[in-house]
Protein backbone atom coordinates (compact mmCIF):
# COMPACT_ATOMS: atom_id res chain seq x y z
CA UNK A 1 0.00 0.00 0.00
CA UNK A 2 1.20 3.69 -1.08
CA UNK A 3 2.61 5.62 2.08
CA UNK A 4 1.94 8.43 0.01
CA UNK A 5 -1.82 10.03 -0.89
CA UNK A 6 -1.31 11.61 -4.19
CA UNK A 7 -3.71 14.13 -5.68
CA UNK A 8 -2.69 15.25 -8.81
CA UNK A 9 -0.69 12.03 -10.31
CA UNK A 10 -1.93 8.81 -11.72
CA UNK A 11 0.82 6.88 -10.14
CA UNK A 12 1.82 6.05 -7.01
CA UNK A 13 5.12 4.42 -4.74
CA UNK A 14 4.03 1.23 -5.57
CA UNK A 15 3.11 1.35 -9.13
CA UNK A 16 5.44 -0.55 -11.40
CA UNK A 17 6.70 1.78 -14.07
CA UNK A 18 7.53 1.24 -17.87
CA UNK A 19 9.26 3.33 -19.79
CA UNK A 20 6.31 5.28 -21.20
CA UNK A 21 5.17 5.65 -17.51
CA UNK A 22 8.75 7.14 -16.61
CA UNK A 23 8.21 9.75 -19.60
CA UNK A 24 4.38 11.11 -18.82
CA UNK A 25 5.89 11.32 -15.23
CA UNK A 26 8.51 13.57 -16.13
CA UNK A 27 6.51 15.49 -18.65
CA UNK A 28 4.18 16.18 -15.90
CA UNK A 29 7.22 17.97 -13.86
CA UNK A 30 8.47 19.93 -16.90
CA UNK A 31 4.72 21.20 -17.32
CA UNK A 32 4.64 22.26 -13.57
CA UNK A 33 8.29 23.33 -13.91
CA UNK A 34 6.71 25.79 -16.51
CA UNK A 35 3.81 26.89 -15.02
CA UNK A 36 5.93 27.87 -12.20
CA UNK A 37 8.39 29.76 -14.66
CA UNK A 38 5.60 31.87 -16.14
CA UNK A 39 4.11 32.52 -12.85
CA UNK A 40 7.27 33.91 -11.55
CA UNK A 41 7.84 37.85 -11.38
CA UNK A 42 10.82 39.87 -10.50
CA UNK A 43 10.28 39.29 -6.79
CA UNK A 44 9.53 36.02 -5.35
CA UNK A 45 7.20 37.22 -2.94
CA UNK A 46 4.69 38.74 -5.42
CA UNK A 47 4.27 35.02 -6.48
CA UNK A 48 3.86 33.51 -3.56
CA UNK A 49 0.37 32.75 -3.41
CA UNK A 50 0.18 31.51 -6.74
CA UNK A 51 3.09 29.44 -6.55
CA UNK A 52 3.13 27.90 -2.51
CA UNK A 53 -0.45 29.10 -1.13
CA UNK A 54 -1.28 26.18 1.19
CA UNK A 55 -3.61 24.55 -1.33
CA UNK A 56 -3.31 21.09 -2.78
CA UNK A 57 -3.48 22.10 -6.51
CA UNK A 58 -0.59 25.12 -6.13
CA UNK A 59 1.54 24.62 -8.91
CA UNK A 60 4.67 24.22 -6.42
CA UNK A 61 2.66 21.61 -4.95
CA UNK A 62 1.88 19.61 -7.83
CA UNK A 63 5.94 19.94 -8.96
CA UNK A 64 6.69 18.68 -5.49
CA UNK A 65 4.53 16.01 -5.43
CA UNK A 66 5.62 14.88 -9.10
CA UNK A 67 9.12 15.16 -7.76
CA UNK A 68 8.22 13.11 -4.81
CA UNK A 69 7.56 9.69 -6.96
CA UNK A 70 11.09 10.16 -9.30
CA UNK A 71 12.64 7.95 -7.06
CA UNK A 72 10.62 5.48 -7.68
CA UNK A 73 10.09 5.82 -11.30
CA UNK A 74 13.96 6.18 -11.57
CA UNK A 75 15.35 3.70 -8.96
CA UNK A 76 18.69 3.74 -10.51
CA UNK A 77 18.50 7.54 -10.00
CA UNK A 78 17.67 7.87 -6.90
CA UNK A 79 20.19 10.11 -5.28
CA UNK A 80 19.21 12.57 -7.83
CA UNK A 81 15.69 12.60 -7.20
CA UNK A 82 16.24 13.03 -3.50
CA UNK A 83 18.17 15.40 -4.35
CA UNK A 84 15.83 17.24 -6.59
CA UNK A 85 13.30 17.15 -3.66
CA UNK A 86 15.44 18.73 -1.23
CA UNK A 87 15.37 21.69 -3.94
CA UNK A 88 12.11 21.77 -4.44
CA UNK A 89 12.07 22.25 -0.38
CA UNK A 90 14.18 24.75 -0.20
CA UNK A 91 12.41 26.27 -2.93
CA UNK A 92 9.14 26.49 -1.32
CA UNK A 93 10.80 27.61 2.05
CA UNK A 94 12.67 30.76 0.21
CA UNK A 95 9.40 31.47 -0.81
CA UNK A 96 8.26 31.64 2.84
CA UNK A 97 10.89 33.40 4.27
CA UNK A 98 10.85 35.89 1.55
CA UNK A 99 14.42 35.18 0.81
CA UNK A 100 16.13 36.96 -2.01
CA UNK A 101 17.56 34.84 -5.48
CA UNK A 102 17.36 35.04 -9.07
CA UNK A 103 14.44 32.36 -10.04
CA UNK A 104 15.96 31.96 -13.41
CA UNK A 105 18.89 30.48 -12.06
CA UNK A 106 17.10 28.35 -9.44
CA UNK A 107 14.54 27.01 -12.02
CA UNK A 108 17.70 25.98 -14.47
CA UNK A 109 19.50 24.53 -11.48
CA UNK A 110 16.37 22.45 -11.13
CA UNK A 111 16.34 21.89 -15.11
CA UNK A 112 20.02 20.40 -14.94
CA UNK A 113 19.18 18.12 -11.86
CA UNK A 114 16.33 16.39 -14.27
CA UNK A 115 19.17 16.01 -16.73
CA UNK A 116 19.76 12.18 -16.41
CA UNK A 117 15.55 11.40 -16.15
CA UNK A 118 15.71 12.97 -19.87
CA UNK A 119 18.19 10.87 -21.17
CA UNK A 120 16.41 7.69 -20.03
CA UNK A 121 13.17 8.61 -22.16
CA UNK A 122 15.15 10.39 -24.47
CA UNK A 123 14.09 7.70 -27.25
CA UNK A 124 10.33 7.22 -26.12
CA UNK A 125 8.25 8.80 -29.13
CA UNK A 126 5.35 10.75 -26.80
CA UNK A 127 8.32 12.01 -24.91
CA UNK A 128 10.37 13.13 -27.61
CA UNK A 129 6.86 14.69 -29.00
CA UNK A 130 6.35 16.50 -26.01
CA UNK A 131 9.83 18.00 -25.60
CA UNK A 132 9.18 19.22 -29.31
CA UNK A 133 5.86 20.74 -29.08
CA UNK A 134 7.73 22.72 -25.68
CA UNK A 135 10.61 24.10 -27.16
CA UNK A 136 10.27 27.51 -26.58
CA UNK A 137 8.87 27.15 -22.69
CA UNK A 138 12.15 24.38 -22.27
CA UNK A 139 14.38 26.62 -23.77
CA UNK A 140 13.60 29.69 -21.51
CA UNK A 141 14.59 26.51 -18.53
CA UNK A 142 17.51 24.90 -19.85
CA UNK A 143 21.40 25.85 -20.97
CA UNK A 144 21.64 27.02 -24.27
CA UNK A 145 20.49 24.54 -26.90
CA UNK A 146 20.02 21.38 -24.26
CA UNK A 147 17.14 19.81 -26.80
CA UNK A 148 18.68 20.62 -30.06
CA UNK A 149 22.26 18.72 -28.72
CA UNK A 150 19.67 16.33 -27.44
CA UNK A 151 17.89 15.71 -30.62
CA UNK A 152 21.08 15.72 -32.68
CA UNK A 153 22.97 13.53 -30.60
CA UNK A 154 20.21 10.85 -30.81
CA UNK A 155 20.35 11.05 -34.50
CA UNK A 156 23.62 12.62 -36.23
CA UNK A 157 22.38 11.44 -39.50
CA UNK A 158 19.88 14.02 -39.48
CA UNK A 159 16.91 15.40 -38.28
CA UNK A 160 14.97 14.56 -41.08
CA UNK A 161 15.16 10.49 -39.46
CA UNK A 162 13.33 12.17 -36.41
CA UNK A 163 10.67 13.74 -38.00
CA UNK A 164 9.80 10.35 -40.13
CA UNK A 165 9.92 8.06 -36.94
CA UNK A 166 7.31 10.41 -35.03
CA UNK A 167 5.26 10.88 -38.56
CA UNK A 168 5.11 7.35 -38.61
CA UNK A 169 4.63 6.64 -35.03
CA UNK A 170 1.44 8.92 -34.55
CA UNK A 171 0.10 8.22 -37.91
CA UNK A 172 -0.16 4.92 -37.14
CA UNK A 173 -2.07 5.92 -33.89
CA UNK A 174 -4.28 8.09 -36.07
CA UNK A 175 -2.97 11.20 -34.79
CA UNK A 176 -2.08 12.95 -38.00
CA UNK A 177 -3.07 16.60 -36.78
CA UNK A 178 0.81 16.25 -34.88
CA UNK A 179 2.27 15.49 -37.98
CA UNK A 180 2.37 19.46 -38.98
CA UNK A 181 3.33 20.34 -35.53
CA UNK A 182 6.21 17.76 -36.09
CA UNK A 183 7.06 19.45 -38.81
CA UNK A 184 7.33 23.34 -37.83
CA UNK A 185 9.07 22.33 -34.80
CA UNK A 186 11.36 20.34 -36.37
CA UNK A 187 12.00 23.74 -38.67
CA UNK A 188 12.48 26.04 -35.33
CA UNK A 189 15.58 23.52 -34.14
CA UNK A 190 19.26 25.09 -35.39
CA UNK A 191 21.11 22.77 -37.14
CA UNK A 192 24.52 21.36 -35.87
CA UNK A 193 26.47 23.61 -37.24
CA UNK A 194 24.92 26.49 -36.02
CA UNK A 195 25.23 24.89 -32.63
CA UNK A 196 28.68 24.20 -33.04
CA UNK A 197 29.21 28.22 -34.36
CA UNK A 198 26.98 29.16 -31.40
CA UNK A 199 29.19 27.69 -29.16
CA UNK A 200 32.74 28.50 -30.86
CA UNK A 201 31.83 32.21 -29.92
Amino acid sequence: MSKQLYFHSPFSETYVYQERDRALLLSFILSELNICAISLTSTWAFSLSSLCEKTYDAPLNRLQEHMRLLPYAFPMHKKEGLELQEMISYLTSSLLYRCFFVPEEYLQKLFILLDPFIQECKKEENFLFFLLDHYSEIKALSPINYLPKLFHSLYPEGLSKLQTILCDHFHKKGFTTHLLTIAERIKQLPSQKAIHESSSC
